[in-house]
């Protein structure tokens, strides 16, 4: 079995260093000004931000350059969309498919339907949103003609090995270290926009919430909104108060 490289990216020129430094693949977002203007870029796949171009024109630069290495390109589309979003959506599908993107990342059942009734010719890989723990969900989603599944961050090395032993038929990704989410994406109703838009606004505070907005990647204890420490007040139906810990954090990669 052969593992790859699979590595974000958000400008055109990060494309060489990451390909130099071993990266086999390679995967953005794209978003759109039609679709910032409308629904701004909260909704239009997980994360709010990251590794997104808003210039469609430097996104096919990057894609020609990441493509004359032989390196394939992926989109994600990993949000849950709404029927007004998609017509919106759709375009933003055939604006990346005239580019020449090799795959899709997607988590929306009707984006996977609309696809598989178009004939996409792109693979389409299924995002941890997907929400895919055992060999059933695989096999329901290989009847929309899936080529991998993005395994969630809490798929314990057991059920990995499972699960490949099981579909030797599709690929399996997981993530390395990414903004440490402790969470189910698939179950997640958390807005992950933090980490993104600290990259812009440093160390500034809401006084009434008391949210740093200066974080990091690299720290797990603020890395994102789900990793923020939260004050957790539990009562029983006497209205007693029963949690004598004010503070609760996340337990971070256990089965690691």
């Amino acid at each position: 079995m052969q593992l790859k490289i699979n590595a974000p990216f958000k400008n055109k020129d990060e494309v060489l260093p990451l390909i130099e430094a071993g990266a086999d693949e390679l995967y953005c977002g794209y978003l759109a000004p039609y679709w910032k203007r409308r629904f701004t870029d909260l909704e239009f796949e997980r994360k709010g931000g990251g590794s997104n171009f808003e210039d469609l024109k430097e996104l096919e630069k990057a894609v020609k350059l990441a493509h004359s290495r032989n390196i394939p390109v992926a989109a994600t589309l990993n949000g849950l969309y709404v029927a007004n979003q998609y017509p919106a959506l759709i375009r933003v599908v055939k604006e990346l498919s005239s580019l020449g993107i090799d795959a899709f990342i997607v988590a929306d059942l009707g984006l996977l339907l609309w696809l598989k009734e178009k004939g996409c010719l792109q693979k389409i890989h299924i995002s941890t949103g997907g929400t895919v723990f055992n060999s059933e969900s695989c096999v329901f989603y290989k009847q929309f003609g899936i080529n991998r599944v993005v395994l969630d961050r809490q798929t314990s090395f057991a059920s990995m090995k499972e699960l490949c032993q099981d579909n030797p038929d599709i690929e399996f990704e997981v993530f390395i270290l990414n903004t440490l989410c402790v969470y189910i994406d698939g179950f997640c109703t958390f807005m992950h926009a933090y980490s993104f838009h600290s990259e812009q606004v440093k160390a500034v505070s809401n006084p009434e919430t008391k949210i740093n907005l200066g974080l990091s990647y690299n720290c797990r204890s603020s890395a994102d909104a789900c990793c923020l420490n939260y004050t957790i007040k539990v009562y029983d139906q006497k209205k007693k108060r029963v949690c004598p810990r004010s503070k609760i954090r996340p337990v971070f990669f256990k089965h690691l």
